[in-house]
């Protein structure tokens, strides 16, 4: 009985043999292709990378913001007598915004008058007084220290009419800034007074301003662009700016500077670009995307998808390493360095030359040295692929 179970299991182990021979035999030609009558070389079909294009088509979500905005504060206490604008009005540079009444600079600017005025008095005392010792001193009937005196008496005149004169003018630039102007040309876009509020010059509080004010006539365009392309993207690049709100409608802008440093936390380099809005008919704060055509550091290939494969965690191709003129030649599995998946192809940055002929679909049972025949894919078919 045992040499009967023994003779059983045997020749089922043939049989298995067999057939895993036959079901290798099937994987290596088809449903890749058919091998060539009386040969056992597999035939595989084979494509060739396509070369990319000198620059790739890079497209970002970005943000606009006034190309010039300032807070304007008030530099003089006092009540508003008078506000000239209101959210949306447009303004030139040197155009009054408002009006301050504040009776203290007032009284203090005439106060610092009288005050040089006397001073001035005194001054003009101490000169003649000190003239008038110099001829006495000349003849003999005035000593030399009196003289001494007198020359300090003029020296401490003169200075005080130098202080007075510099008050005066301090008090007269206060009394300046009663009257509010925008210093360029913009918009108001907010306004936080009203004719009758009490303001305090030069306070602290960074809610405390008068007025914001924007300038639209030109926009300023920010982006964050990824590390991989944050070299080739430079000052003077053109771009389009797109915004839903506007149908499509392409917009001409021009990269003017960017950061210089990459962001450690997002991996990306803010760039801010000019985009000319000479009616201010795009409103700052407005979100949209940027196109922009960056060149290549290095050329780049692209492979149909089915050429790649996954072995030890690497992504690889297989290559097919001909001898001679023939079509015939053996496997090579090599590792690639990808870019960006594109849907029926994929970027390679590296790993493979721009004339290698890679097997299309290969099989789980190719292995590497194998021998196998090349055969060139219908080109309808490879554009597919």
């Amino acid at each position: 009985m045992a040499w009967k179970w023994l003779s059983a299991l045997a020749a089922a182990v043939v049989v298995a043999a067999v057939a895993l021979a036959g079901v290798r035999h099937w994987m290596l030609h088809s449903p890749t292709a058919t091998a060539a009558p009386g040969t056992e070389v597999p035939v595989v079909r084979t494509v060739t990378p396509e070369v990319a294009a000198a620059s790739t088509d890079l497209r970002l979500p970005a943000r606009t913001a006034p190309v010039e905005q300032a807070l304007i504060y008030a530099r003089a206490t006092g009540v508003v007598s008078e506000r000239r604008v209101d959210i949306g009005a447009r303004v030139r540079r040197g155009d009054v915004l408002a009006l301050i009444a504040a009776p203290e600079i007032d009284q203090g600017v005439d106060k610092a008058r009288a005050a040089l005025a006397q001073v001035k008095a005194k001054e003009q005392f101490a000169t003649t007084n000190l003239q008038r010792s110099q001829q006495l001193v000349d003849q003999g009937f005035l000593s030399k220290q009196v003289l001494d005196e007198r020359q300090a008496g003029f020296d401490a005149a003169q200075a005080d009419r130098l202080a007075a004169e510099a008050e005066l003018r301090r008090l007269n630039e206060i009394r300046g800034f009663q009257v509010v102007r925008a210093p360029f040309s913009g918009v108001i876009a907010e306004r936080r007074v009203d004719r009758g509020d009490r303001v305090v010059g030069d306070q602290g509080n960074a809610e405390g301003f008068l007025f914001r004010l924007v300038r639209v006539d030109e926009l300023r365009v920010s982006i964050d662009a990824p590390q991989a392309v944050v070299m080739q993207v430079q000052p003077g690049m053109t771009a389009e700016v797109i915004f839903p709100e506007l149908a499509g409608e392409k917009l001409a802008a021009k990269v003017v500077r960017s950061a210089g440093v990459i962001d450690a936390r997002t991996g990306t380099m803010h760039v801010e670009l000019a985009l000319p809005n000479p009616s201010g008919r795009i409103p700052a704060g407005m979100m949209g995307e940027v196109a922009i055509k960056v060149p290549r550091a290095h050329e780049v290939l692209l492979v149909p998808n089915s050429t790649l494969i996954v072995r030890d965690g690497k992504s690889q191709v297989a290559l097919l390493v001909s001898s001679g003129a023939e079509p015939q030649g053996t496997l090579r599995f090599v590792p690639v360095q990808l870019g960006r998946n594109l849907g029926n192809k994929t970027e390679v940055l590296g790993g493979i030359p721009r004339d290698a002929a890679l097997v299309n679909n290969p099989n789980a049972l190719l292995r590497e040295g194998d021998s196998v025949r090349a055969e060139a894919m219908p080109e309808a078919q490879a554009k597919q692929k």
